[in-house]
C-alpha cells in the first residue's frame, strides 16, 4: 500500500510539474504577444507625429516598455511598414508581427502576433539584435567619416587588429586610427553581413563579411572586402561593446 501511495505521489508531482511548465510557457507567449500589440500602438503614435515608422527604440521609449522577461526586440523597417520579433527568458519560442504588406513567417495577418519555436535561445536573439544595431551605427559612421562615432562602439580597453598587421589598443587609439583612415581615404560606403553569432556567458562572437568603398578626394573610389571576427561584451547598462575586432581582407586594405 505504501509503495502504491508513493508511486501515486510521484506521478502527481510529475504531472503537476509538466502542467506548471506548460502554464509558464503559455504565460511567456502571452507576454510576448501583448508587447507586440503594444508595439503596434506605439508605432502608430510615432507615425502620427513623424509620418514614418521607426526602428529606434529610443524614439518609442516615452510610450512603450517591454514586459519583464521579454527581450531581443528587433524592428525592421519595410517599404510600407515594419516587422518585429521578440524572445523571452527561459524559452526558445520567438513571437513575430508585421504592419504593412511585408509578412514575417509564420505571421500571415497584419497586426496579429504569432509565436513559433526557434533553435536560437532568446538571449542569443537579444545579443544578435544589439550587434545588428551596432553594425548599423558603424555603417552610418563610415558614411560620415565619423571616427568618434566608430570608436564609441568599442570598449575602453578594446583591441583592433588591422589589415596592415598593426595592433591598436584602447578606444582612444582606435579613434585616432580611424581618423587617420578617413583623412587619407575619405568617407566610405560600408556593408556588413553577419554570418553567425555565438553567445558564451557575457560575450558574443560574431563572424561575417564586409565591404568598404572609400571615396578619397581627387582619386577614384577604392573597395576593400573580406571577412571578419568581432567579439562583443555585454555592459552593465545593458549595451554591447566591441572587445576585439579583426578583419581578414581579400585584398590590400586602405
Amino acid at each position: 500500500m505504501k509503495r502504491i501511495a508513493a508511486t501515486t505521489l510521484l506521478l502527481a508531482i510529475g504531472i503537476g510539474s509538466a502542467a506548471a511548465q506548460a502554464v509558464t510557457e503559455s504565460a511567456r507567449q502571452d507576454a510576448m504577444r501583448s508587447d507586440l500589440r503594444k508595439l503596434v500602438v506605439a508605432e502608430e503614435v510615432y507615425f502620427a507625429d513623424s509620418v514614418k515608422y521607426t526602428a529606434d527604440l529610443r524614439a518609442l521609449s516615452g510610450f512603450f516598455r517591454l514586459t519583464a522577461g521579454v527581450l531581443g526586440l528587433t524592428i525592421t523597417l519595410t517599404g510600407d511598414g515594419w516587422t518585429g520579433s521578440v524572445g523571452h527568458q527561459g524559452t526558445a519560442t520567438v513571437c513575430v508581427i508585421y504592419v504593412g504588406s511585408t509578412a514575417i513567417g509564420p505571421a500571415m495577418q497584419e497586426g496579429k502576433p504569432v509565436c513559433r519555436e526557434s533553435s536560437v535561445p532568446a538571449d542569443t536573439v537579444a545579443a544578435r539584435a544589439a550587434i545588428d544595431a551596432g553594425n548599423a551605427r558603424w555603417i552610418a559612421a563610415f558614411h560620415r567619416a565619423d571616427a568618434p562615432a566608430v570608436a564609441a562602439l568599442f570598449a575602453a580597453d578594446a583591441v583592433q587588429f588591422r589589415g596592415s598587421g598593426a595592433v591598436v589598443r584602447g578606444r582612444d587609439a582606435i579613434q585616432n586610427a580611424f581618423a587617420t583612415l578617413f583623412r587619407d581615404n575619405g568617407w566610405a560606403e560600408a556593408t556588413i553581413t553577419t554570418a553567425n553569432v555565438w553567445l558564451v556567458d557575457e560575450r558574443a562572437y560574431e563572424t561575417g563579411k564586409f565591404s568598404f568603398t572609400f571615396h578619397p578626394a581627387g582619386r577614384p573610389p577604392a573597395t576593400n572586402t573580406g571577412r571578419y571576427v568581432t567579439i562583443w561584451s555585454g555592459q552593465a547598462d545593458g549595451s554591447w561593446k566591441i572587445d576585439v575586432d579583426f578583419g581578414v581582407p581579400s585584398d590590400t586594405a586602405p
